[in-house]
């Protein structure tokens, strides 16, 4: 029973069933939405309580309800813990043969923008992520490239981010200053510079040229002041088994621009 009634006989809607008799039906429920008026009333999802016990949640009232028949609802743990639609199939991660990337769509500024991203390179003189630009004077740069082993860019400084092939790390840059696995490797104090070009991913806008690399990525996130606005999830979408990066933040996906398929891992449940 839904609780909420807006009807000529004043009589609370079902779910599941109706008021004739209680009479019930067999049913898969992935949501339940209502409206009076056009005003959200009533946003249910199923859930687990605490306690493990099924229930729709409402997100209107944040109240749970649950079974008022008898026996128990049947569930399915995997759709309660995934965090893309349906459509859409989450892996463990995208890796890169070389000819595939990801732009971001997100222009970085050195101070204000930043980037933490789960990240594995597969070979070296690899372009991991990143943008480079030409002011008239100097290369100027955002972006990780492997050496013999990873090495920062930030504006015309560099760092070692101690970043090896074939190791899995967290990098990050964060207000100026670059990091892996938490670990303070960098501090930019130069001059701001706010870039033309959108960050890649797999690859580096350098000037007029698109570097590619070879690398896994298990996940990226991108800050412009502060807020979030880029939260990428390797996936698949189910329609065509085309692999990309699903943004929780924007509800977009977004596909290889180079060439060729990206290699994907293992699902993730």
């Amino acid at each position: 029973m839904t609780n909420y009634s807006h009807t000529p006989s004043g009589t609370d809607i079902f779910i599941f069933g109706h008021i004739g008799g209680y009479s019930n039906s067999k049913t898969k429920m992935y949501k339940f939405v209502m409206k009076d008026s056009n005003t959200l009333v009533r946003n249910y999802i199923p859930a687990l309580d605490a306690y493990g016990t099924p229930c729709m949640f409402d997100t209107v009232t944040r109240t749970p309800f649950y079974n008022q028949g008898t026996g128990e609802f049947l569930y399915n743990v995997k759709n309660f813990n995934a965090r893309l639609p349906a459509a859409y199939q989450e892996v463990e991660y995208l890796q890169s043969s070389g000819t595939q990337y990801i732009d971001t769509g997100v222009i970085p500024n050195i101070y204000d923008t930043d980037i933490s991203i789960d990240c594995m390179p597969l070979t070296t003189n690899n372009r991991m992520w990143g943008v480079s630009q030409w002011n008239g004077t100097t290369t100027l740069r955002y972006r990780e490239y492997v050496t013999s082993v990873g090495v920062a860019y930030l504006g015309s400084s560099l760092s070692s981010l101690s970043h090896s092939v074939s190791n899995r790390a967290v990098i990050a840059f964060i207000g100026g200053k670059a990091y892996n696995d938490g670990v303070l490797k960098m501090t930019y104090s130069d001059v701001d510079v706010t870039f033309t070009s959108s960050i890649l991913i797999f690859a580096e806008f350098d000037i007029n040229t698109i570097q590619k690399g070879k690398s896994s990525v298990y996940s990226a996130k991108l800050w412009e002041s502060s807020v979030l606005v880029r939260d990428f999830v390797p996936a698949v979408r189910k329609s065509d088994s085309v692999a990309g990066m699903y943004d929780l933040v924007n509800a977009t996906f977004t596909v290889n621009a180079g060439t060729g398929n990206f290699i994907v891992g293992p699902d993730v449940d």
